[in-house]
């Protein structure tokens, strides 16, 4: 399969364990994670329709499931991180002429989402001077940083801007304009997005955005292929896919389920099944 033009191949994201912190600003207080960096990971080393699957199937709602997720694939910063004033002023004009009903539910998320940046970008001012010390456990041992909302919402969002292309959604034109613009911001810098580095003489988000960037990647390179989309033959799945995931970098696209947990659930009932059948030939 050949590889997309802007896809981060060469790029590598931190992870390793992540360990929760609160700290205490002017007006709330901010719960977050720093992060004990004991490998990289990159592009190649994402499953075949990662986006399809371990993305998918978190409970956003659950902090352990998220930290668990980080801890195996990095921290998902928020997509919104990277788009610019023109993208989201467009957007919300979008918003301001569409009368579609989701519209207030897709606003409410995008305020959502920048708030829990924010929370972020408190945390890093509140720990600034701590971070410069010479003794600091954030220097080289705890970083990058992430609040836990900003964790969380962007999950969320990502969640949502995967099952609207995949077709659960209905279509809106600021759905469609918000989700797609970001997927193109998210596709093609994921090497030029800002970092306080020089401000905080460290990489406190090194690398930030580079998973959000290769998910996005991803799918741009699933829905531009040629193979067609599946029904998973599982009859308790209702995912549609092109390759089935395997342990494999490239998967398999003559497999008629989406996964091998997915093959082996449809075996045993269909063992069972068969069981049944045998026990009570008259049925």
């Amino acid at each position: 399969m050949s590889k997309p033009l802007l896809s981060p191949y060469s790029l590598s994201w931190p992870k390793g364990k992540l360990v929760k912190k609160k700290i205490e600003t002017g007006s709330h207080q901010i719960e977050f994670f720093t992060m004990q960096i004991v490998d990289d990971i990159s592009f190649d080393g994402l499953p075949t329709e990662f986006f399809n699957h371990q993305i998918l199937d978190i409970n956003a709602e659950n902090i352990g499931e998220i930290k668990s997720f980080s801890e195996e694939w990095g921290l998902l910063y928020s997509p919104l991180r990277n788009l610019n004033k023109d993208a989201i002023d467009y957007l919300f004009y979008l918003s301001a002429i569409d009368p579609h009903a989701q519209i207030k539910h897709s606003k409410e998320m995008v305020s959502t989402s920048y708030r829990a940046i924010y929370d972020t970008e408190q945390c890093i001012n509140e720990i600034k001077e701590e971070f410069l010390s010479k003794n600091s456990p954030f220097r080289n041992k705890y970083n990058p940083i992430v609040s836990t909302e900003e964790l969380k919402h962007s999950i969320k969002l990502t969640q949502e801007i995967i099952r609207f292309f995949m077709g659960y959604s209905s279509v809106s034109s600021f759905e469609f304009g918000l989700y797609s613009e970001i997927i193109s911001s998210c596709s093609c810098n994921s090497h030029c997005l800002p970092s306080p580095v020089d401000e905080l003489g460290g990489p406190i988000l090194k690398n930030r955005g580079l998973l959000i960037s290769a998910i996005f990647n991803q799918m741009l390179e699933t829905f531009s292929s040629n193979d067609p989309w599946k029904k998973c033959a599982n009859e308790k799945c209702y995912k549609y896919f092109k390759q089935k995931q395997t342990n494999a970098v490239s998967g398999n696209t003559r497999s008629k389920y989406c996964c091998k947990k997915c093959e082996y659930q449809q075996s045993k009932r269909n063992q069972r099944k068969a069981a049944r059948n045998r026990n009570n030939p008259t049925r």
